[in-house]
């Protein structure tokens, strides 16, 4: 069943909050078109190998395939990072931040709507378009790796829906972490099968230019809400963890 995120306890801390402060300012209603107008400068470069030349060659049919089924036509995914024409390519790989989610039911959603009605201000740890920028910019080699190894799984059957990307489908580990069975400390299989500068892009470097954001709104008078994805909570360089490090103690609320 849905996870039953509201709880009394919650709904007086949203109410206390003066302002709220999510991952982006970015809009989540915002249409995938109005999203791709926002950062296809920024990602697309001629010069990059058509990406049929990027994928092993047993991997070939699988990608024509995949591309004859997508929302995005060849010549585009040509000029955009391997790790992007995943997310757009494979349903299953697309992280919880990708430019073609759709989360109008999502916890997120609900809550900036309520803050607009409520009129209370609401910032952005980050940019609509850096937070997909920052998904895509890590080694294009190893992108192109990530690709081929998601498209092997694809052609073996080895393939489950859910499961094969844990950035965006992280499943029971990250249901065990919300409701309080797992520390933060025992999930070191979360990442056991991602790319390492996945994790990174998606995780560790972004928590990295949080801190001192974060640090500053904790200085500002007032009482202030950060909304955060749960992944930003364990694994390597969560969040927790490096505010800790910085003398902030941390309770947590059920």
């Amino acid at each position: 069943g849905r996870l039953k995120w509201r709880t009394p306890l919650f709904d007086g801390i949203v109410k206390d909050a003066d302002r709220f402060i999510f991952e982006s300012a970015l809009d989540d209603r915002q249409s995938v078109e109005d999203r791709l107008d926002e950062v296809m400068p920024r990602l697309f470069h001629y010069n990059r190998p058509k990406l049929i030349d990027r994928v092993a060659p047993e991997n070939r049919e699988e990608l024509k395939s995949l591309l004859f089924s997508g929302r995005l036509p060849r010549y585009m995914l040509n000029g955009l990072p391997s790790y992007f024409a995943q997310a757009a390519l494979i349903p299953a790989s697309r992280s919880g931040h990708s430019i073609f989610s759709s989360r109008e039911s999502g916890v997120e959603t609900i809550l900036r709507r309520e803050i607009k009605i409520a009129g209370k201000p609401l910032l952005g740890l980050e940019d609509g378009p850096e937070t997909y920028v920052s998904l895509y910019s890590w080694d294009e080699k190893a992108q192109d790796k990530a690709l081929n190894d998601a498209l092997t799984a694809r052609r073996n059957a080895t393939f489950k829906q859910g499961r094969n990307h844990s950035i965006g489908a992280i499943g029971e580990l990250e249901l065990k972490w919300v409701t309080g069975q797992m520390v933060r400390g025992s999930l070191a299989d979360y990442v056991a099968h991602e790319p390492p500068l996945a994790v990174a892009a998606v995780f560790g470097n972004r928590n990295t230019k949080w801190v001192p954001q974060l640090l500053k709104q904790l200085d500002t008078p007032g009482k202030a809400l950060v909304v955060v994805g749960s992944g930003h909570f364990f694994g390597p360089d969560n969040l927790l963890d490096m505010l800790a490090k910085r003398g902030i103690k941390l309770n947590r609320i059920q």
